[in-house]
């Protein structure tokens, strides 16, 4: 049954999220071709000199703004993929579908289980298509110009050289990050809509806010307290000797963020074991 559950929850909003993924690689493709113009405006300068530099100006200016819009319109979408589907998980679980949806013989905590897991999937196939998106805008904005994707590549190698031990630190919390933020925004709005009938949403984003508060001050005096603490002068000490000690910070960060998954996992389950007031 609970198969059943994460492939109706799955199912749900297919079409509409399908279509932002689509659009979020259509739109880098289209800012590739526009960076391109941009970037080639020297030719495009030599092959329209009779049009004058009005023309010209009256181009590169609306191609520069449509290159702004398609970019904001790929983060825009992988945002609105995340607001879908909590308001999915809000609709389903605490208004009228929720009746149903607590009356399926599947464990309770199966029934956060399987919300989770459909957020975590869809907005993984979102992260694919922004990566997607941003490579093409990249691979067909500068291939055979003045720049070129190595020097992209040869910028972020910068971070190569960075010593392993914090890339893996930073790597891991990546991932615990990602789920954390899953899990916050879901117990933010289990709180929700098990405390009061009315402003749900407001209140939702209210404890969302105030954890995010929390945990951002605990990383700033983390941070701060390993760097003073550390072997190095955070100014003028060896780069490599900093990031090693900024290691406990990050460290010290996932142990925190794994501690809120696991309380507003068990959190959400107790309360929703509860008789819901869903009106």
């Amino acid at each position: 049954m609970f198969a059943k559950l994460l492939k109706h929850d799955f199912r749900s909003n297919a079409l509409a999220l399908s279509i932002l993924s689509a659009a979020t690689v259509g739109m880098g493709i289209a800012a590739g071709f526009l960076l391109r113009l941009i970037t080639q405006y020297e030719d495009f300068v030599n092959n329209t000199e009779e049009a004058g530099e009005a023309f010209y100006a009256l181009v590169m200016s609306g191609s520069i703004i449509s290159m702004s819009f398609c970019i904001l319109g790929m983060i825009g979408s992988f945002v609105a993929t995340f607001i879908i589907l909590l308001i999915r998980y809000y609709r389903s679980r605490f208004t009228d579908q929720g009746y149903l949806t607590f009356t399926l013989p599947v464990k309770n905590h199966h029934i956060f289980l399987s919300a989770f897991l459909n957020i975590v999937i869809w907005m993984l196939i979102a992260w694919a298509a922004l990566t997607i998106g941003i490579t093409a805008t990249i691979l067909i904005g500068t291939t055979g110009t003045e720049f070129s994707p190595s020097d992209v590549i040869e910028y972020f190698g910068y971070y190569t050289e960075l010593p392993t031990g914090y890339v893996v630190a930073a790597g891991i919390d990546t991932v615990v990050t990602a789920i954390y933020t899953v899990v916050i925004a879901m117990t933010c709005i289990t709180l929700a809509s098990t405390w009061v009938k009315r402003n749900r949403i407001l209140l939702a984003f209210g404890l969302y806010y105030g954890v995010s508060q929390v945990v951002g001050t605990l990383e700033s005096a983390f941070s701060v307290f390993t760097l003073i603490g550390g072997a190095e002068d955070p100014f003028y000490g060896d780069v490599t000797a900093i990031y090693n000690d900024s290691i406990i910070a990050v460290v010290l960060m996932i142990i925190v963020k794994l501690g809120f998954i696991a309380g507003g996992y068990i959190l959400s389950t107790q309360l929703t074991k509860k008789t819901l007031d869903l009106s």
